[in-house]
């Protein structure tokens, strides 16, 4: 799945939902490895060096939340 998101043709944002809804069809419940994966998928796409957390924080912000110290 992951290499027909990235060997696609269409734009970054296309691939990734792409990727997103072919692995919610296989399994609904690790949407956060699909969203981890997007995030992956769409770096790569954009000729990013490195993976940006753009999809998975969103998802997980409380995950995030609890992880984070907070800064006063």
């Amino acid at each position: 799945m992951v290499n027909s998101a990235i060997q696609s043709g269409r734009a970054a944002p296309f691939a990734v939902a792409d990727l997103i809804t072919a692995i919610s069809a296989v399994r609904p419940d690790p949407e956060v490895v699909a969203l981890g994966l997007a995030d992956v998928v769409a770096a790569y796409k954009l000729n990013w060096p490195k993976p940006v957390p753009l999809m998975l924080p969103e998802r997980c912000r409380c995950v995030a939340r609890k992880i984070t110290p907070m800064m006063s």
